[in-house]
């Protein structure tokens, strides 16, 4: 890849300052979607050898959503968008931590990824409160996705993912970790989009109080 040429280049000398910045923002998107995919890897592997069994926290759900968008914000801003969090102070949810902000980092991640550059686009983060369940919504202005590429995900059919708009590489089980993890919390993982009219993933986990 990329990371690997420049690497020889630097080591056999034949790369100069000013030509390293040519490939400055390439190498940082590569760096990161590596990064993404390890800590995905990580996580699941540690979670399977545990049969996946969460534990549980009784946590504010608003300061872990902003904890994801100051991890992801770098990202974003390479391609102007835009990240909002919408959650109330007051939601409180009972759900594994670590296995939620991986749900929550995978989601925004995606949607970054897959939000044009420069074009206004924006992620936002948002949760409502029923009787018995918080609804967590991740909704962005990207390209997209067809019904049949739809189907394609709920089936978990989808293998590898594609690339995002500005040539972000995709590993092929962010989803599938989503959709583990939010299962193991009594929730579940749904999303509705359009072509050319962004995507709205959401997914549901269990309240612990809110105020009113």
């Amino acid at each position: 890849g990329n990371v690997r040429s420049v690497l020889d280049l630097v080591v056999e000398g034949d790369l100069e300052a000013e030509g390293f910045d040519e490939f400055r923002g390439n190498l940082a998107r590569e760096v990161g979607d590596v990064e993404v995919m390890l800590e995905n890897l990580l996580g699941w592997a540690s979670s399977h050898l545990h049969g996946l069994d969460p534990d549980p926290t009784d946590f504010a759900l608003r300061w872990q959503v902003d904890d994801v968008l100051s991890l992801l914000r770098d990202r974003a801003q390479r391609k102007q968008i835009q990240l909002a969090n919408d959650v109330s102070p007051e939601v409180w949810v009972h759900a594994d931590l670590l296995q939620i902000q991986t749900v929550l980092r995978n989601l925004v991640s995606n949607a970054i990824k897959f939000t044009p550059a420069n074009c206004d686009g924006e992620v936002r983060v948002s949760a409502e409160v029923d009787s018995d369940r918080v609804w967590i919504s991740v909704v962005d202005t990207g390209v997209g996705m067809s019904q049949d590429k739809i189907e394609l995900l709920e089936a978990g059919r989808i293998q590898v993912s594609d690339r995002g708009t500005d040539s972000e590489k995709g590993f092929g089980i962010g989803l599938r970790i989503c959709d583990d993890f939010i299962k193991a919390n009594g929730g579940q993982l749904a999303v509705e989009s359009e072509v050319g009219a962004g995507t709205h993933f959401w997914f549901c986990i269990r309240p612990f109080f809110f105020f009113f």
